[in-house]
């Protein structure tokens, strides 16, 4: 089972809480297909949700991507990922924040059958008016995975950068950079970074676009450090 199946059951219950005050939740999907002399499809499905309470908020997010390639009469797997995100947000003294976090991810076609971290950290807000929101964070982590068939488990430190820029009425752009390394391998890293920037449609469409881009100094034999995905979709406002 993947381990984005735990945030996958908590998001409909989030998402479906009674009266949440000044939540924000929403749905993402992103299909292409292509039929002739190449038959490929594409799909990913995802979606977040912002509940804030006084000081406090949580904040979870899963996605799942597959993709498909039918090459010499037989079927190839090109994409087969998910993610999650679960976080907790305490404000403290302005500009600091304190948080946990948990996050998942399986990674069929790099060989990671699953990545999970837990741990807190400390924030500040470098930069916070209307219309921008830029934050620096770090903490420490306990990192839990199963790559290429083998299992380990140690802390790690982790630095996290955000960003929210609110650049229109109808247009937003979401960007985060968090590096981890490992304390007994201090040669094993990983960065992951992503922008997601939303155009408003209508009240409740938007179009979407998701840029990701994972690095690991040490992937699974065989496997390349580097991983990109784009998807362009839209999202619907609940």
């Amino acid at each position: 089972m993947k381990p984005v199946s735990l945030a996958l059951c908590l998001l409909p219950c989030l998402l479906l809480a009674e009266d949440p005050p000044a939540s924000e939740s929403s749905i993402n999907a992103g299909f292409n297909l292509t039929r002739g002399d190449q038959d490929t499809v594409l799909f990913e499905l995802g979606g977040e949700t912002l509940h804030p309470f006084g000081d406090q908020s949580i904040y979870v997010e899963a996605s799942y991507a597959y993709g498909q390639t039918e090459a010499e009469e037989e079927d190839i797997t090109t994409r087969d990922t998910s993610n999650a995100l679960i976080r907790y947000e305490n404000k403290l003294h302005d500009p600091w924040f304190a948080y946990a976090e948990a996050t998942s991810l399986s990674d069929e076609i790099a060989n990671i059958d699953y990545r999970i971290t837990v741990g807190p950290g400390l924030g500040t807000r470098l930069v916070q008016t209307d219309t921008l929101d830029v934050a620096a964070e770090s903490g420490l982590v306990w990192v839990v995975e199963d790559i290429d068939n083998e299992t380990d488990d140690e802390g790690a430190v982790r630095l996290g950068q955000s960003l929210t820029w609110d650049i229109s009425k109808t247009a937003t752009l979401r960007q985060t950079l968090d590096f981890l390394r490992k304390f007994n391998r201090t040669n094993d890293r990983i960065v992951n970074a992503r922008i997601i920037v939303t155009s408003t449609l209508t009240e409740s469409l938007s179009l979407r676009f998701d840029l990701r881009h994972r690095y690991e100094s040490q992937p699974a034999e065989d496997k390349e450090s580097n991983n990109l995905t784009f998807t362009a979709g839209i999202a619907l406002t609940l």
